[in-house]
């Protein structure tokens, strides 16, 4: 997309001679719109260079997310189960967890067990457990963020934190 443009800008603003004009016969008009188009495409290469090298130093800001773990039920668990940790010594372990997400419908979710991954067990008062994950994020709020570009998926996460009731975990992994 980006290359037509180029294209179609050099080629209007460089190469746009008449086959039988000269350079010299050209009107100011004519040589004042083409300085006008190197113009424009140098100012839109400058901007988009200027908003590459801002966005790594836009300030960052910590978020989270936090849900609220349902039983799985499905799964071949006991009843009320709400975090399944399944797996084998040898090949690693995960933990599966259910959730209802902002837009409302049901996940299930497969969470490597890694060093980013923490998992609490204690008494919980609804019998269940909260799944959050904490992220560090561009802060959009800033002078800076004006130039940046900024996507939504620019969030790094630090950590996953699985709270849960003790009687509400289940261990499935096998020694293999």
């Amino acid at each position: 997309m980006w290359s037509i443009i180029v294209a179609l800008s050099i080629y209007t603003g460089f190469f746009f001679y008449r086959r039988n004009q000269s350079r010299q016969n050209l009107l100011p008009s004519q040589v004042a719109f083409r300085f006008t188009i190197l113009a424009m495409v140098v100012a839109m290469f400058a901007i988009i260079f200027a908003a590459h090298l801002v966005t790594p130093l836009l300030p960052t800001k910590a978020e989270r997310q936090t849900f609220e773990l349902l039983p799985l039920g499905t799964m071949d668990v006991a009843p009320g189960t709400v975090v399944a940790q399944v797996g084998s010594a040898t090949r690693g372990t995960k933990y599966i967890v259910k959730y209802q997400n902002r837009a409302g419908s049901v996940v299930y979710e497969t969470i490597a067990n890694s060093a980013l991954v923490t998992l609490s067990k204690g008494v919980y008062t609804q019998g269940g457990g909260t799944l959050t994950r904490y992220y560090t994020v561009p802060d959009t709020t800033s002078f800076w963020a004006g130039w940046a570009i900024v996507q939504a998926d620019d969030g790094k996460l630090n950590g996953v934190e699985i709270y849960v009731s003790a009687d509400a975990f289940e261990n499935k992994v096998s020694v293999q």
